[in-house]
């Protein structure tokens, strides 16, 4: 009977000691490891175990939402904000607001983004200003952006790095889509010259050439029943045609390659250190 009592307590014991292990204390630890060693996908189960045991636990909210962020889950760290924001004791303090705008930032909201701005929330108006000004950048609104910073100066790292990029976007050079089918149409392959575009140019130039040469030889044989010439004529002209319509494809594909790398420095500078 001694020797059972004396089992009994020790496998209670045991189990106590196991229950123990999965405590929010435990869970806190084994979450806070899972973050700082990168391992983003793990943590957030246990910081969700742990929002479920401290639902108002503002440091275990933070870090659920870094870990998707982490974890490249932007659209499920904004949905877990706003779901916070609609519990009356959830505050959305500095933190959280520069948290929740850079989120928005990242996934292209630039929309939501701005009229988070407009709401002001826990931001300084320092704050406020710097990324009003990212935003604009974002949304490529270039002009707008120079003519922000000329009126709002003020003296910070983060702002001059964009004010900075805003300056730069007054020596971008764009190449007209419309000038671009013009040269084409002059000059088959000339227009993705005029975009940079060498090798399709070259390409372009070949065939049209090639084609247009091959008809004029059937024409020249055989007159305008040449079905040699006509066979060749239409290849050419086809073409000549795609060259035209390529070459407004390459202005745009060029114009939108210096956007992306503007809006690359700006998110550099934005989620630097983020």
């Amino acid at each position: 009977m001694k020797n059972c009592l004396i089992i009994f307590i020790l496998i209670s014991s045991y189990v106590a000691s196991c229950q123990n292990i999965f405590d929010s204390t435990h869970t806190a630890q084994y979450a806070s490891y899972l973050y700082k060693t990168q391992q983003y996908h793990l943590a957030i189960n246990e910081y969700e175990r742990l929002l479920f045991f401290s639902p108002n636990n503002s440091d275990t909210k933070l870090f659920l939402v870094k870990s998707y962020r982490k974890n490249g889950e932007y659209d499920k760290a904004i949905n877990r904000i706003n779901t916070f924001s609609l519990h009356n004791n959830f505050v959305m303090d500095n933190i959280f607001s520069h948290e929740y705008m850079k989120l928005l930032l990242i996934s292209e909201q630039n929309k939501l983004a701005s009229n988070f701005l407009e709401n002001k929330n826990a931001f300084t108006q320092i704050e406020i200003t710097e990324y009003a000004l990212a935003v604009l950048l974002l949304n490529e609104e270039y002009e707008k952006s120079r003519m922000f910073v000329n009126t709002n100066k003020i003296e910070t790292d983060f702002y001059n790095s964009l004010a900075l990029i805003s300056e730069d976007t007054k020596h971008l050079k764009y190449k007209n889509p419309y000038l671009a089918m013009l040269l084409s149409a002059i000059v088959p392959g000339l227009g993705k010259f005029y975009t940079t575009d060498w090798k399709d140019g070259l390409i372009s130039l070949f065939f049209v050439g090639a084609n247009a040469f091959q008809a004029y030889r059937g024409f020249n044989q055989k007159g305008i029943e040449s079905i040699y010439g006509w066979a060749f004529f239409g290849v050419s002209f086809g073409f000549y045609t795609g060259n035209i319509f390529g070459a407004f494809k390459s202005a745009k594909r060029y114009n939108k390659r210096i956007n992306y790398e503007i809006n690359k420095k700006v998110h550099n500078t934005v989620f630097y250190n983020f």
